[in-house]
């Protein structure tokens, strides 16, 4: 792959993650108040989502991890090997980026709204692989590894519910109730 092909793929993983986080405004707005306030900061988001990923010194070495990682199945042996060979790049990211876990000393305390962030992501990724992980393996995969209380996890699985504009249906008036309130916080 050449450094202009992961420019393109990262872009293309950026377009999906707009993609995802508009669908999820939309099916939000059908059934929960969001602000249009709280709308403008999760496109923010997206805008400005993994913007780091273009530092050109890091270019060649996303390049190449991209073309290792290509089809390789979340929370597999062989998708960690890959991501340990490239720990420094990750890590730099994972330190720049507010929605990745590793950012915090505590994972528990991440954000309402780069928890939505991260959920954008998981899925925008798991679009791209055959076999993949559904959304809610992938949430179990990483509250396990985090140590995610049962609050961080609740709020993720609430939002998943909301990223699929296919399968979206009316949720329960539980779901509506912790939705609305997760919504307050963004």
């Amino acid at each position: 792959m050449s450094i202009e092909k992961t420019i393109i793929t990262i872009n293309q993983h950026k377009k999906v993650v707009t993609k995802n986080l508009v669908t999820f405004i939309k099916n939000v707005s059908k059934f929960g108040n969001i602000s249009d306030d709280a709308k403008k900061r999760v496109i923010d988001l997206a805008y400005a989502h993994d913007t780091d990923k273009f530092d050109f010194n890091f270019l060649e070495d996303y390049t190449l991890y991209l073309d290792e990682r290509k089809g390789l199945k979340f929370g597999t042996d062989e998708y960690y090997a890959v991501k340990n060979k490239y720990k420094h790049l990750t890590s730099q990211h994972h330190e720049k980026s507010k929605h990745h876990f590793q950012s915090y000393k505590n994972p528990n305390s991440v954000s309402t709204i780069h928890l939505l962030e991260m959920l954008a992501d998981w899925k925008s990724a798991s679009d791209k692989v055959e076999n993949a992980v559904e959304l809610d393996e992938t949430i179990e995969i990483q509250a396990s590894k985090f140590h995610l209380c049962d609050d961080v996890v609740n709020r993720l699985k609430t939002f998943s519910q909301f990223f699929d504009e296919d399968t979206c249906k009316k949720p329960s008036r539980y779901t509506k109730d912790l939705l609305n309130l997760y919504l307050e916080e963004i």
